[in-house]
């Protein structure tokens, strides 16, 4: 559920790399945007390609503070490289993207 910091994100990718996703709709359900990241990067994952997907984030919420935890794609501060995203449709949420180098 969107209503906890732990966990925050739908897909989680921990070191995970080369991985492709098309043609899918992936969304944080509810309503609550304090915790509501749809996908995660973390330990240098990369090379993950996300084509023609829906990216989903909880719509019930007016609040637009931005935050690192109101994002749809967020990667922690690591090399997650060469993640590759085209013609999405993020919908929902703060943020689309952010991203904490290393």
């Amino acid at each position: 559920s969107a209503s906890s910091a732990d966990p925050n994100f739908t897909l989680y990718f921990d070191g995970a790399s080369y991985f492709t996703f098309k043609n899918m709709s992936i969304e944080r359900s509810g309503t609550n945007q304090t915790y509501s990241r749809v996908i995660e990067f973390t330990n240098d994952g990369g090379n993950n390609t996300f084509l023609n997907n829906i990216l989903a984030g909880p719509t019930g919420s007016t609040n637009t503070g931005t935050t690192q935890n109101r994002t749809t794609v967020f990667a922690a501060p690591s090399k997650s490289e060469f993640n590759y995203f085209e013609n999405n449709w993020f919908r929902g949420n703060t943020n689309g993207f952010w991203y904490e180098g290393k």
